[in-house]
């Protein structure tokens, strides 16, 4: 993060690192209504048989486990250094390659959400944390 006047004014930049090919947790695995057999429309008055794709929008339990990982690996090392996360939400969330995630945003919230009035803005980390695992 920096500040520029480069573009005229006064500027705040973000700068993060490029993942050709990656995508949120939420578009490749909540966005698509194929994936979800809930989402499959049957012709009024059709009965017969269970609905075409019932399951076949579950996510296989190897790949779930593999996320699990590496999300609480995330939190384990941001808590550990005495910080939160607050963007653990799938739209922030990027998948690169088959299962490798990447937490994405992680400080901007921070930064737009800054309040110099309050005295210790530390104070509330230990909810933020708190925060961090219900979101996870």
């Amino acid at each position: 993060v920096f500040t520029t006047k480069a573009f005229g004014e006064h500027s705040l930049v973000f700068a993060y690192d490029f993942h050709a090919g990656g995508e949120t947790m939420m578009s490749r695995h909540f966005n698509d209504p194929s994936a979800d057999g809930y989402f499959t429309k049957r012709k009024w008055g059709q009965h017969d048989g269970p609905l075409p794709r019932q399951h076949a929008g579950l996510l296989p339990e190897s790949l779930i486990w593999a996320y699990i990982v590496q999300l609480s690996s995330a939190l384990r090392t941001i808590h550990t250094a005495g910080l939160a996360c607050r963007v653990m939400d799938p739209t922030k969330i990027l998948v690169t390659g088959k299962t490798r995630l990447r937490v994405n945003c992680v400080g901007v919230f921070d930064v737009l959400t800054f309040d110099n009035s309050q005295n210790n803005p530390l104070a509330l980390m230990a909810q933020y944390q708190q925060a961090d695992l219900i979101s996870l």
